[in-house]
């Protein structure tokens, strides 16, 4: 029997290779507060972060742009192989106006956008983009995670700018009575 001099595959070094990493963003705004939510997908496994926007962020689009930015900020610092990032943003704007080539914005979210594309090219990325309908029923693993980054994005907000409890409770108890009667009326 011949023997090989490789050790076996559990005590091999890994080499990771080069990997395209797919992110989904969402943001918050609220009474003048912003806050941001990004989740992470790569060959390294998954980062997932949110947190409040700094208060020169005036709007939501600049929440969501400051969302994306944050999560770049984050890929070329812990995942410094990636080639490619594939955005999943339930914002139009974000998706039409992040990848290299677009027109720019005018007021103050020119900021975060010269910031996105300035990261996008010195990492040498390749950037692509997928808009997500916002608060859909869970189909599938975008809507799911999409719905996970709201929630994130909403529980950063501070706590000021929050709907008080109350109206929290009521919305949740309309909506299971809003399924319930649909329920009742499909027999």
């Amino acid at each position: 029997m011949k023997k090989h001099n490789n050790p076996p595959r559990h005590k091999r070094k890994r080499k990771f290779k080069p990997y395209w990493v797919t992110l989904y963003t969402d943001a918050s705004f609220r009474e003048g507060h912003g806050s941001w939510a990004y989740w992470i997908r790569s060959g390294k496994g998954r980062l997932v972060n949110s947190g409040p926007c700094p208060r020169e962020v005036q709007t939501s689009n600049q929440a969501e742009l400051y969302a994306i930015y944050k999560a770049l900020e984050t890929i070329k610092t812990d995942l410094p192989k990636t080639v490619g990032v594939f955005l999943n943003s339930d914002s139009l704007m974000a998706c039409e106006k992040t990848p290299l080539g677009s027109a720019l914005i005018n007021g103050a979210s020119k900021k975060w956008q010269k910031e996105i594309h300035k990261i996008i090219k010195e990492q040498n990325w390749e950037y692509r983009t997928k808009h997500i309908r916002a608060h859909q029923k869970v189909r599938d693993t975008r809507t799911f995670i999409n719905s996970q980054v709201d929630e994130l994005a909403r529980n950063a907000l501070p706590k000021e700018s929050r709907p008080p409890l109350s109206t929290r409770i009521y919305g949740k108890v309309m909506k299971w009575w809003y399924n319930f009667k649909r329920f009742l009326s499909g027999r």
